[in-house]
């Protein structure tokens, strides 16, 4: 049992690691000052889950993988085996030629639905008369991003948020303890916010693209990019995109931090 700030109490509590720079810097804070968390939050995660879509860039499993081996809790991988981006192409947002988009259902399904069920394995009791305390990545710059969780026996917790630290204080944090992170999101995010042409993995995304217009069966042709044109002509006619990059209305917090 835990105690939060405000007197509630939690049967447990999950940390939902999405290998970008907050979840990052929570990471370090929770190996080299849990006591500043406690004081704050009234207790630390007994587990870290880091959700794997089929499509985390290569930097994501990167610092994945660093922290498997690094975390001060255990960690785990999780994924929709059933659902994953590269098993199934209609959960992903994508642009049609005539207008408009699908609807995203990306971050439900390869991201909150696999980390839910992992909490359920983790507390199976499904009488609990208190909820799991699931921790979110969210700074205070991002504060739009907060959101409820949908099921009742998982309560939200943003800690970032809690201690008043924007994304600059998360860089300051990975600075003062030697850790580096890069911005979180899949390879061929429509959202992401690296331009399409500074994307390392850019050539996956073009892949990706042509097999989501092979196997996807939309009545129109899907497209990764809102000019509605295939990715690779869209980059070298250099569109604008300055309005695609963003994650403000996106993922509830478990992914792109």
């Amino acid at each position: 049992m835990f105690k939060y700030r405000n007197h509630k109490t939690y049967i447990g509590s999950v940390f939902s690691f999405g290998a970008g720079t907050q979840s990052t810097a929570i990471m370090a804070l929770i190996k080299h000052e849990p006591q500043r968390l406690i004081d704050t939050i009234g207790h630390i995660p007994n587990y870290a889950i880091f959700a794997d879509t089929g499509a985390e860039s290569r930097d994501s499993l990167i610092n994945f993988e660093f922290w498997r081996k690094e975390s001060a809790i255990p960690l785990y991988r999780v994924k929709n085996w059933k659902r994953n981006a590269l098993n199934n192409y209609r959960d992903v947002p994508v642009y049609m030629y005539t207008g408009g988009s699908s609807p995203r259902q990306c971050t439900s399904v390869w991201k909150i639905q696999p980390i839910y069920k992992a909490v359920r394995k983790l507390y199976p009791n499904k009488r609990l008369k208190n909820p799991v305390a699931m921790w979110l990545g969210i700074s205070c710059d991002e504060i739009t991003r907060m959101k409820e969780s949908y099921q009742k026996s998982i309560e939200n917790v943003f800690p970032l948020i809690e201690l008043g630290l924007d994304r600059q204080d998360c860089y300051s944090i990975l600075n003062k303890y030697g850790y580096k992170a890069v911005k979180s999101a899949c390879y061929m995010c429509p959202y992401q916010v690296k331009r399409w042409h500074e994307n390392p993995e850019l050539d996956k995304a073009i892949e990706y693209e042509k097999n989501l217009q092979k196997y996807s069966r939309y009545r129109e042709i899907p497209f990764l990019h809102p000019s509605a044109v295939p990715l690779e002509e869209a980059i070298k006619q250099q569109q604008n995109q300055t309005n695609l990059f963003t994650f403000d209305d996106e993922c509830e917090g478990h992914c792109g931090v």
